[in-house]
């Protein structure tokens, strides 16, 4: 029974060393980008692991050994893609995300007046609001 609870033990000290930790920061000019989406894609397209940004722009994966895509987004800027191949825990610095250029070729409005008009001695009936 000793000898068991020693492998237990062990075998849970040397799965902890299997974990690596990436941290980094989601910025746009310098400037911090808050509740940026980050996540952590498997070979076969199925996230891992995802997390957002804090108020700083930081943010925190742990993960197991592997090989990876890290992929961050946040609305109004270009997706950031990026393999990545996770040995052992590290900075990953300052990413920078890159603003869409969103225009539009025209607006158009539309305004449609009420069929019944409440006055204060009759009910008014526009016909040409009607169908």
């Amino acid at each position: 029974m000793k000898k068991y609870f020693t492998f237990l033990f062990l075998s849970c000290y040397f799965l902890g060393f299997s974990q690596v930790i990436l941290k980094g920061k989601i910025v746009d000019n310098n400037t911090p980008i808050e509740l940026a989406n980050v996540l952590l894609i498997g070979s076969d397209n199925k996230i891992i692991e995802g997390t957002i940004t804090n108020e700083e722009g930081q943010f925190v994966l742990e993960v197991k050994k592997g090989t990876y895509f890290l992929q961050v987004s946040f609305l109004g800027y270009e997706k950031w893609k990026e393999k990545i191949v996770a040995k052992e825990s590290e900075n990953l610095g300052n990413i920078k995300l890159v603003e869409k250029e969103n225009s539009l070729n025209e607006v158009v409005v539309n305004a449609n007046q009420k069929v019944f008009v409440k006055k204060a001695d009759r009910l008014v009936f526009n016909v040409k609001n009607s169908l």
